[in-house]
């Protein structure tokens, strides 16, 4: 099982007992459950921040030590990938025979994709990321012909070595060989708050 998988089940489960708490408790009268979350609504922020820190030290560490465990692999298929999170990290390395394209997304947390040893079936195949609350990392293989399309509403870019920050910022890279070339890779990233590092 994933670090991704392990920490979305270990909060939709605090979350859900939580409820399941306050849920019983308001059906006891104690208190009103609706004027309850309105007073206490900050705490809902603390507990997102100690979940994205908590993350973001475990992914740290994972990738301190090198740990290829921290990866998804991603099987082959005709439909190419399709990964998607509410909360937490996708981490994938795409290593398989003929990658055909796909898209990862979350809501809040970091995208990071191992391209590194990509291979890409025949044609032009397109790799969408996205994340609201978050950072892509993308780790591509030097040789692979490429077109970037990157976009930040509040935040950085650095694609190779074209770097943008601010407000709506966005860069549009394509390798010299990229139109002529039997197989490519179109690579899309989109960020709401957060940073795209592509490598």
């Amino acid at each position: 099982m994933s670090t991704s998988s392990s920490s979305n089940k270990l909060f939709w489960g605090a979350l859900l007992v939580v409820i399941g708490v306050l849920l019983l408790t308001d059906n006891l009268h104690p208190f009103n459950l609706l004027g309850f979350f309105f007073r206490n609504w900050p705490i809902a922020l603390i507990l997102l921040g100690i979940y994205l820190i908590y993350e973001a030290k475990s992914r740290d560490a994972a990738a301190g030590n090198g740990d290829e465990s921290a990866y998804q692999s991603i099987p082959s298929s005709a439909r190419g990938l399709l990964q998607s999170n509410v909360l937490g990290d996708v981490r994938l390395k795409l290593a398989q025979p003929e990658f055909k394209g796909g898209e990862a997304k979350t809501g809040v947390g970091s995208i990071i994709v191992d391209a590194s040893q990509i291979k890409l079936a025949p044609g032009e195949h397109q790799l969408y990321l996205h994340c609201i609350v978050g950072d892509i990392q993308v780790d591509l293989a030097p040789d692979v012909p490429v077109q970037i399309s990157t976009r930040v509403s509040l935040g950085d870019i650095k694609v190779l070595d074209r770097k943008a920050d601010g407000f709506g910022q966005e860069i549009h890279f394509k390798t010299p060989e990229y139109d002529d070339a039997p197989a490519r890779l179109h690579l899309v990233c989109r960020v709401g708050m957060g940073d795209i590092r592509i490598y």
